[in-house]
């Protein structure tokens, strides 16, 4: 359901729940590191076309 939403609208999600994870085009993750946060993105559609 929400990729047939997705189409038309955008989502954020905040989750652990690998289903959710697994239907996602693109993940940000945030993490603290000695009091500094890091952010990275992964672009999951461009992973899953290059094969990783």
């Amino acid at each position: 359901m929400v990729k047939q939403i997705s189409k038309e609208s955008q989502f954020i999600a905040i989750t652990h729940n690998d289903v959710v994870i697994k239907q996602a085009d693109q993940l940000i993750g945030v993490a603290l590191n000695k009091q500094k946060s890091s952010v990275i993105g992964l672009n999951l559609s461009k992973a899953s076309q290059a094969g990783g």
